[in-house]
């Protein structure tokens, strides 16, 4: 079993906020986590406009983005390659996301058809939970099984 972790489910790792015991637990429990290459850029985006927000502390935003590249460095990492982006192109037309979240969804998708193992898609947007159901994968929203 993979469990892969979008970017708004892996922010949780360094946010506390709902459904970031779950991510924390996963992590503590040494699961087989992956997540998109995508996650590089959208943590450290969150984070920042966190800080912007005054919602987390500057100094702390910019300490839990200097982990994120450790911490992927321990995840399996999907690249966006043609492979991926070109099932995020067909998602677009069967569901209605957002490029970047079609990008996660594609990578967690073709993970599961590559590796022929089980992938649960974590994330905390209900529409892209849907999505990943619709998708054939077992969905964790926030900590809640849908698949």
């Amino acid at each position: 079993m993979i469990h892969f972790l979008d970017s708004s489910a892996l922010v949780k790792r360094y946010v506390k906020e709902a459904g970031s015991e779950d991510v924390r637990r996963l992590v503590r429990r040494k699961a087989r986590l992956a997540t998109s290459v995508l996650a590089g850029v959208e943590i450290p985006s969150a984070l920042a406009r966190r800080a912007r927000e005054g919602d987390l502390p500057l100094d702390a935003a910019r300490e839990h983005s200097r982990r994120v590249a450790s911490d992927l460095s321990e995840t399996h990492v999907v690249a966006a390659r043609a492979q991926v982006l070109d099932v995020a192109a067909d998602l677009v037309w069967r569901h209605p996301l957002r490029a970047y979240d079609a990008v996660q969804l594609a990578s967690a998708v073709w993970l599961a058809r590559e590796s022929r193992t089980a992938v649960t898609f974590v994330c905390a947007d209900h529409r892209l939970a849907t999505a990943a159901a619709a998708e054939g994968l077992r969905v964790m929203q926030l900590g809640r099984a849908l698949r």
